[in-house]
């Protein structure tokens, strides 16, 4: 007697609720554990919490989306392969997120565009944040979350709530830096980056693969550090 298969739905709840609660533990304790022990800047540090972050979000969406291969749009040969959309969409995404910031940062009395500033540029920022922040939240949210979710309704509502659920996975890092003291900083905070899941949603769907949303992630992140 073969054993029935968990519907996609409950699997989505399941693993995102497991995936959210093992981050906040990470977040909230484990990680000032490593930082005392280790020191804040270390790369021991850096690397650990990029393994971390591999096994939580890169290792069940591979599984889950293998395992689901009949309930997502696309199956894992296409949305773990790249094409040439994946190149446009990823530069389009990545040039607007990037105007974005710029936007954001030109001072306007007086007037004054930001510059590059490479100074505080350093290792284990460009290893957990630049590099494995993109790939392993765009594998397991556009890759499985998303990518299960648009089989189901259409696509604007999955992205919204793919893009909210991306949100909430950043409350615990905000929650442990004392960023969420009031509703105008928890505002400041949240929509910028729903917006950002959102684009970066749109360049997934629209590439049919992550990693043009992979490459816009990580172009954001970085040009958070050094556009100045």
């Amino acid at each position: 007697m073969t054993k029935k298969k968990l519907g996609v739905v409950p699997a989505l709840i399941i693993s995102y609720a497991a995936v959210l609660a093992l981050w906040a533990v990470f977040r909230l304790w484990a990680e000032p554990l490593l930082g005392e022990a280790l020191g804040a800047e270390s790369l021991i540090a850096a690397l650990i919490e990029c393994l971390t972050k591999s096994l939580l979000l890169i290792t069940p969406a591979i599984f889950l989306v293998r395992i689901y291969r009949e309930d997502v749009l696309s199956p894992p040969r296409e949305i773990w392969g790249c094409n040439v959309r994946c190149v446009y969409w990823g530069l389009g995404a990545a040039a607007l997120l990037i105007l974005y910031l710029v936007i954001r940062r030109t001072e306007i009395t007086p007037f004054k565009l930001p510059g590059i500033n490479l100074s505080e540029l350093k290792l284990d920022y460009l290893l957990t944040t630049v590099l494995f922040a993109g790939l392993t939240e765009e594998i397991f949210f556009r890759g499985w979350i998303l990518n299960a979710l648009v089989k189901k309704m259409d696509f604007l509502y999955a992205n919204i709530i793919t893009s909210f659920v991306f949100l909430l996975l950043h409350y615990p890092y905000w929650f442990a830096q004392g960023n969420l003291s009031s509703f105008q900083e928890i505002f400041s905070l949240s929509l910028p980056t729903f917006c950002i899941g959102f684009v970066l949603g749109y360049a997934a769907h629209k590439s049919r693969a992550v990693w043009g949303a992979v490459f816009a992630h990580c172009v954001y992140n970085l040009g958070v550090a050094i556009i100045k």
